[in-house]
């Protein structure tokens, strides 16, 4: 069963992940994932909450809410 998650929710992550926001994958629970460790850039928040990647190594899968990652560095709000 999906995970549903709010409009309120989606904005948030969209203020707390800008595009540009640096990010280090822990976990993932996909088949496709990348590697643990592995680097990348959030391009953007789609209407799930998903955040969109793309990492490092050129694949594109995005992180879901039970993705476990950490942030290396936040995009600088101007």
């Amino acid at each position: 069963m999906p995970i549903m998650i709010s409009r309120e929710d989606i904005a948030n992550r969209k203020r707390q992940y800008p595009a540009g926001t640096r990010i280090k994958l822990i976990s993932m629970n996909d088949s496709h994932s990348p590697p643990k460790g592995t680097e990348g850039t959030v391009i953007g928040i789609d209407g799930k909450g998903s955040i969109m990647m793309i990492w490092d190594n050129g694949q594109g899968l995005s992180l879901l809410i039970s993705d476990k990652f950490s942030v290396i560095k936040r995009k600088d709000k101007f």
